[in-house]
């Protein structure tokens, strides 16, 4: 498909994605953090203008949780999307958010865990912002592991101090992998160990084949 056909400016993206709401109460065992817009809007237009890989596609955005990187790919003109998320508050939210933007046409919210692989059918790209494994050590390479079972082309955020060991193990298992961008996050305090209103992490994006 053409994806000139679907125009849209960056910014107004961006703007987009600023209205789609967060967690109510985050969880921390899971590491919910809202996906910042300027995050999710660079790692999207990426994938939109350099590969043609979200419109017209169908889209799983894994560990989805209120579902800012999947609505973004519905916006963008994704053909179908899935968000897969096991915490059923998310998952509501995430509804709620589908609605609101009158996106239901096009994105099918689930509630499941991610290696249990509740879409049969083969997608074409996964997007995910997958938990960086601080409470659940190893977690993001086991996002990571699942999402190339769901799709032949993976876009993944990771903290940048553990990226190296992830790209080894994907080109140990013979999968190309290309790193986009390197980008700042703000987390502000949302949990009660947080001693700082303010807290910087270091992230990159990657592309995996």
């Amino acid at each position: 498909m053409d994806y000139s056909k679907r125009y849209i400016k960056k910014k107004d993206l961006e703007l987009f994605i600023g209205r789609i709401e967060g967690f109510d109460k985050p969880k921390v065992f899971l590491e919910q953090y809202v996906s910042p817009p300027h995050l999710v809007s660079r790692l999207l237009w990426i994938a939109y203008l350099s590969y043609n890989d979200i419109y017209g596609r169908t889209i799983v955005d894994l560990g989805a949780g209120t579902g800012r990187l999947g609505l973004a790919a519905a916006y963008m003109g994704a053909r179908e999307v899935y968000l897969i998320e096991i915490d059923f508050d998310a998952i509501r939210q995430a509804w709620r958010n589908t609605k609101k933007l009158g996106l239901e046409g096009s994105v099918n919210p689930i509630c499941a865990d991610v290696s249990h692989k509740p879409i049969r059918k083969k997608m074409e790209v996964v997007l995910q912002n997958p938990p960086f494994g601080i409470h659940r050590r190893g977690m993001d390479l086991l996002f990571l592991m699942n999402a190339l079972s769901y799709a032949d082309v993976v876009y993944s955020i990771h903290k940048k101090e553990g990226i190296s060991f992830i790209m080894d193990r994907l080109k140990s298992i013979c999968r190309s992998v290309k790193l986009l961008f390197e980008e700042v996050i703000i987390i502000p305090k949302i949990y009660e160990f947080h001693w700082k209103d303010r807290h910087k992490v270091n992230v990159v994006a990657i592309r995996v084949l």
